[in-house]
């Protein structure tokens, strides 16, 4: 049993195409021999594994178990959202780029009523800030749009993805936001990136831009934005996080003209069992084999 892989049904279900040999549900009998997990583990059961050696989390953020003790490998899954993510983000550009809120609101209302504020995402000037995994499918899919993507990272150093044009620290952002025609967010959550798209740069956004976030809502300064959007210099904001999550019905942004907020959706993917299944197999086979695992978290970076 030094080999056990474990799933369980705490946060995380197998879903019946998530087809990995030799998984075994979590029992507290076996639970002692296991050197690997697979999921969700909550504190009880990381506590009945003392022989643990190796966590594969089935998501792309890892901002809740970097406590784990460090002798314990961590990896996240972040190929298995790169395409559900980055579909998920041209949708919410590309319907704030062709007024869709305003027309769905039109349309409940039966009213026919020509849009007049579209903007067009063809040949348009996007800051991508994240280059991972997500950031670069994303790049990918604006590439066949002819957008200029100017991609920021925590540091410049590195090779230039496909569909990106150019690199930059996070730093050189304020130097460059006010030609921006919008900003995407495909950010982890880490105390450096909190707050990233500040007061002072959505302040300093070209007027009528679109901000677009598939990462987490704790990049965003929220009330910035509000304010952005509230004075009409943000042409519009689509919003698949948000702090809190989920966002109260009371709150500010449910009522912002232009804003398309979509609940956390971007895990949700008719590939996602496809793909788990691919990763872990691909990972067991490498651990077997001796060979690195993909997607390690670095605990100092938090991703």
């Amino acid at each position: 049993m030094s080999d056990a892989v474990i799933c369980w049904g705490n946060d995380f279900q197998p879903h019946p195409d998530f087809n990995v040999p030799g998984l075994i549900e979590y029992d507290s009998r076996t639970a002692g021999h296991a050197e690997i997990c697979i999921g969700f583990p909550s504190a009880a059961q990381l506590a009945s594994m003392p022989r643990l050696r190796w966590l594969q989390l089935m998501s792309a953020g890892a901002e809740r178990w970097l406590h784990i003790p460090p002798a314990i490998l961590l990896t996240s899954a972040n190929s298995v959202f790169a395409e559900p993510a980055a579909e998920h983000a041209l949708a919410l550009l590309l319907a704030l780029g062709r007024d869709l809120p305003n027309q769905v609101r039109h349309g409940v209302a039966h009213r026919w009523i020509k849009s007049t504020q579209c903007r067009d995402v063809s040949h348009a000037q996007v800051a991508l800030l994240g280059l991972g995994s997500i950031g670069q499918a994303i790049a990918a899919r604006l590439a066949a749009f002819s957008a200029t993507v100017a991609g920021f990272r925590r540091t410049a150093q590195g090779a230039v993805p496909p569909g990106v044009h150019s690199v930059h620290a996070f730093a050189e952002l304020g130097h460059m936001i006010a030609t921006m025609d919008a900003v995407v967010l495909a950010l982890p959550a880490t105390p450096a990136t909190e707050k990233i798209l500040s007061r002072s740069l959505l302040e300093g956004l070209k007027p009528g831009a679109l901000v677009v976030n598939v990462g987490r809502g704790s990049t965003i300064d929220q009330e910035a934005l509000i304010d952005g959007l509230a004075s009409g210099r943000i042409g519009g904001a689509g919003l698949d996080v948000t702090v809190p999550e989920p966002l109260p019905p009371e709150h500010p942004l449910w009522s912002c003209a232009n804003v398309l907020i979509s609940g956390h959706s971007v895990n949700a993917s008719s590939g996602k069992p496809r793909r788990w299944s691919e990763l872990v197999i691909t990972q067991l086979a490498r651990w077997r084999g001796g060979e690195p695992l993909l997607y390690q978290v670095d605990r100092t970076l938090g991703y």
